[in-house]
């Protein structure tokens, strides 16, 4: 709260531990317009009726499609001093159940999982933050009509030549193969003693430090 005051903004907060009476005097002060803010914590995601309403904060995440279509309702009913609603998504509800105002099917055989490419493609705005459809709009935000530039893909190749894989073939890529594992799993003082044997000079130990050195 004390963020939103240091705003200018005039704010309360209200939630479980909060007493019956002080609920009820918050609620009509906020109605008769005495402070601009109402925070809580599980109390008015339903049956609050304050048309008046105007901006919905989405602080909290929720796996649940109805607890987020009934609390953003709580701004979106009509009434004379206002022609639309703000909805500011700070716990990414938008990303995991849709828009708001998306057409969905209502069923009572349970709910099915839809598949991931079905899932919203929500972009946000760069340059207003406001969030929309992809699909709608692919690279012009309808809010404030700023364009996305869209990266095209380069597609890169190579030529090369292409072989019949013989068995013989085969053999060799699968004995290179495990040479090379036998040689990354070997451990830096047996690599390091390998190649030094190879370059015919002296062998290497090991010091009480820990260090590799010739010896002589």
């Amino acid at each position: 709260m004390a963020e939103f005051e240091a705003a200018g903004i005039s704010a309360r907060h209200l939630d479980a531990n909060s007493p019956a009476n002080l609920r009820d005097e918050t609620l009509q002060d906020w109605r008769d317009g005495q402070f601009t803010m109402l925070s809580n914590m599980g109390l008015f995601i339903e049956g609050l009726d304050v048309p008046a309403a105007a901006c919905c904060i989405l602080a909290r995440p929720t796996k649940s499609l109805t607890i987020y279509l009934q609390a953003v309702g709580r701004v979106m009913r009509p009434h004379e001093t206002k022609t639309d609603c703000v909805i500011l998504d700070c716990a990414g509800l938008t990303y995991e159940h849709g828009f708001v105002d998306d057409v969905r099917e209502w069923t009572l055989d349970g709910k099915i999982k839809k598949p991931k490419e079905e899932a919203p493609a929500v972009h946000i705005c760069e340059s207003c933050f406001a969030a929309y459809s992809k699909a709608e709009h692919p690279n012009e935000c309808p809010e404030c009509g700023f364009i996305t530039y869209v990266e095209p893909k380069v597609i890169e190749s190579a030529d090369v030549e292409m072989v019949e894989l013989t068995p013989s073939i085969i053999a060799d890529l699968r004995a290179k193969r495990i040479k090379w594992l036998e040689f990354t799993s070997a451990k830096p003082w047996m690599i390091l003693s390998s190649w030094e044997n190879c370059a015919a000079t002296k062998p290497v130990g090991r010091t009480s430090s820990g260090t590799i050195e010739k010896r002589g």
